[in-house]
């Protein structure tokens, strides 16, 4: 089990030759995207198991994918087979929140893995961050695999072990601070982040280095999300704060008298730790996945002007929690 010295984060990695178990634990999956993922993940070594429970729902056109319970049942099933190493989900969508009580949590933090997704697969990360100390990937599902513009990049960072930088071109610095010691890393989509507000699932992240990205908002709704999230963690105890790509963005009717830019400096114009927009990370193409708990530092390189993560190395070794 991989774990940081200063840790007891149970940290991920995907390498050549483990096997996945793939379920939804959001919407249905769209049978074509996720076809040309599996392909990928073939093509590259890795074995392949899919639950059942991933193709509910593909012939009503709908997002419903099973029920909470089938979906626990699912997740529960691949998680405690011993041939299995990964939980992949299938794709994105709706609806992972609402199994997650559902979870034997106990069984999970006994024999951890790592799981891959990002955007709705924020709250099951999340939680089982929260529950259970384990660290996944903030990275593709099956399906964002063929849309994915940098693959060799994604596979090298999902096994590295050394230490890792994940280039964050075209990023924008917004502070003067320049100072970022290493710090937990945690990523994730805003508005299912804080869907989480209130309950036993989501995450302490003081002292944290936070990403954050979103798609297909109006501007007041993440104007008023970034507001509720510093209400839950004051971002004046973050280590970090990286808004990754903030995608089709909408401000309609009157306008809301911010752009993107003026909510941002709104919301973060009395920090002192490092502030930067635009990284790529989101729901484009430049998705890189981010090892949730990983001890990372930013660097702002010689010119200032581009800046990196740089993740520390980590040893993997037969542990418990």
């Amino acid at each position: 089990m991989p774990l940081h010295s200063t840790s007891s984060i149970f940290l991920p990695r995907i390498a050549n030759g483990q096997t996945i178990g793939v379920m939804a634990p959001s919407s249905a999956i769209v049978p074509e995207r996720f076809e040309a993922g599996l392909s990928i993940l073939k093509q590259r070594g890795f074995h392949v198991v899919i639950h059942p429970q991933t193709y509910l729902g593909v012939e009503t056109g709908s997002q419903l994918c099973g029920s909470p319970a089938q979906k626990a049942a699912a997740f529960m099933e691949l998680w405690t087979d011993p041939k299995i190493d990964v939980i992949m989900a299938a794709g994105g969508g709706n609806f992972s929140s609402q199994f997650l009580h559902l979870l034997d949590f106990d069984k999970i933090a006994s024999s951890p893995k790592t799981v891959s997704g990002y955007s709705d697969t924020t709250a099951l990360l999340s939680a089982l961050y929260t529950k259970t100390r384990i660290g996944g990937f903030f990275g593709p599902t099956i399906q964002n695999l063929s849309h994915n513009g940098h693959l060799d990049q994604v596979f090298a960072l999902y096994a590295a072990a050394d230490s890792i930088r994940i280039p964050l071109t075209g990023a924008k610095i917004i502070t003067s601070a320049r100072q970022c010691p290493p710090a937990p890393v945690f990523a994730a989509t805003l508005s299912v982040l804080l869907s989480l507000a209130g309950t036993p699932y989501f995450p302490d992240l003081s002292g944290h280095i936070l990403i954050l990205e979103d798609i297909g908002d109006e501007l007041s709704r993440i104007d008023r999300a970034l507001w509720q999230l510093g209400q839950i963690v004051p971002f004046s105890a973050l280590a970090g704060l990286i808004f990754g790509q903030f995608l089709n963005m909408t401000d309609t009717g009157r306008p809301l008298g911010f752009d993107w830019d003026g909510i941002i400096r709104k919301h973060t114009h009395e920090l002192n730790c490092p502030i930067l927009t635009n990284a790529p990370i989101g729901h484009g193409r430049d998705l890189f996945p981010v090892p949730l708990g990983r001890f990372a530092s930013i660097d702002f390189g010689l010119d200032s002007r581009t800046p990196d993560l740089i993740f520390e190395g980590i040893s993997y070794k037969p542990t418990t929690l």
